[in-house]
């Protein structure tokens, strides 16, 4: 049973348990996540769509954003940004793909929402996304497929200006990571005064 399906059910708690512990063995060694990644690739994918179903339903619901379900969206974003940081471990896992593939995943676009939000999702989730958008950003390819997502990108460049200092800092540091690893891209960021 997928993870989304137990924890409809009822099961958060264990879901909560089952990710902590994901989430702490892979960010134990670099062999440990080459072997995730090698053996348990399935579970990975699970773990993509258990964030784009609960994201989506958050979004779409305000009644379902509770600090149970953010809890475990958080640990879902850890996750998900361990796996894109460290792709570079199995060339057939990249979790890139979790970007390229946009015409199917909707992720870039629940990146998006999530972000322009409003106050409705917390500030520490928005930047576990910049984090996970900087994971993304680890492989050339990971960076050109966020450039695809003009509204992703004007999202992130709108953020430099929220009247959250985190969430500013959260966006230049993203900003800055993505333009040092985008040398083929030309990238253009106008300030207005």
């Amino acid at each position: 049973m997928g993870l989304y399906r137990k924890f409809c059910s009822g099961e958060s708690d264990q879901i909560f348990d089952q990710l902590k512990n994901i989430k702490n063995r892979l960010a134990g060694k670099k062999n440990n996540l080459k072997k995730f990644f090698e053996d348990e690739l399935d579970l990975f994918w699970d773990l993509a769509i258990f964030f784009q179903k609960l994201s989506s339903e958050m979004l779409v619901e305000p009644a379902k954003c509770t600090e149970e379900r953010f809890k475990i969206l958080n640990e879902l974003i850890s996750i998900l940004t361990i796996g894109c940081v460290s792709s570079n471990v199995s060339e057939r896992s990249t979790p890139t793909l979790l970007f390229i593939e946009g015409k199917v995943s909707p992720i870039p676009q629940i990146v998006t929402r999530i972000l322009e939000s409003g106050e409705r999702i917390p500030v520490r989730t928005k930047i576990l996304l910049f984090d996970f958008i900087s994971g993304i950003g680890t492989r050339k390819q990971g960076v050109a497929a966020i450039s695809y997502y003009a509204a992703l990108v004007d999202r992130i460049a709108l953020c430099l200006y929220s009247e959250n200092s985190s969430i500013r800092d959260a966006a230049v540091n993203t900003i800055s990571y993505l333009s040092k690893h985008a040398r083929f891209l030309k990238v253009c960021f106008i300030f207005k005064n």
